[in-house]
């Protein structure tokens, strides 16, 4: 019936683990879950359209960052999946 086998999208699914960071200010933390956040949300965007593609789908278009500041919260949630999950690909999808 089930598979024992590990759910690819789990770390997309979960919030930003908070375990260790109680130490750090508000401010920094806030800022943690939202690169985290916008990481999920931007890479899940992409993998969709990834697939949409693959399977013949015509005129979809990956995410276009709306500025600077969103495009370092990607790089920044990226690098804290990457501490968090370091045995995953995390690496960003390729548009094709």
């Amino acid at each position: 019936m089930g598979s024992n086998a590990p759910d690819p999208t789990l770390p997309y699914r979960v919030g930003f683990d908070v375990s260790g960071f109680f130490c750090l200010p508000q401010t920094v933390l806030r800022a943690y879950i939202d690169n985290w956040n916008t990481f999920n949300r931007i890479q899940v965007y992409n993998i969709n359209v990834s697939t949409l593609k693959a399977q013949g789908t015509p005129g979809l278009f990956y995410y276009q960052y709306k500025d600077f500041t969103e495009r370092t919260q990607y790089t920044n949630g990226r690098m804290l999946h990457i501490r968090r999950y370091p045995n995953s690909n995390w690496d960003p999808i390729l548009e094709t």
